[in-house]
């Protein structure tokens, strides 16, 4: 994959082994996630998708972020996700 030299994977990375420690994140691997961000970064957020779905590029972003959070957590970090996501300004459309 053409990030493992990048300072971003190496610290997805850490945060990848530390929420499997932790039991966070389900059994996926870490390179099939970041495969599904960056798809979701060119499909999703693409300018041609914006238009043609009224949503906001906040609103795509942040349908997107909970789309693939949810798929990787466990039931443990869903609960924790959930959480914080209520207390985040992020998500106030």
């Amino acid at each position: 994959m053409k990030f493992k030299n990048d300072k971003h994977y190496n610290h997805f990375n850490r945060i990848y082994i530390e929420g499997k420690k932790e039991k966070l994140l389900k059994d996926i691997p870490m390179d099939l996630i970041l495969n599904g961000i960056e798809t979701i970064v060119k499909g999703v957020l693409h300018s041609d998708f914006l238009k043609s779905s009224k949503l906001s590029f906040k609103q795509a972003l942040n349908y997107s972020i909970d789309i693939l959070i949810s798929g990787i957590l466990t039931l443990k970090g869903l609960k924790i996700y959930e959480k914080e996501k209520k207390l985040s300004k992020l998500y106030k459309f």
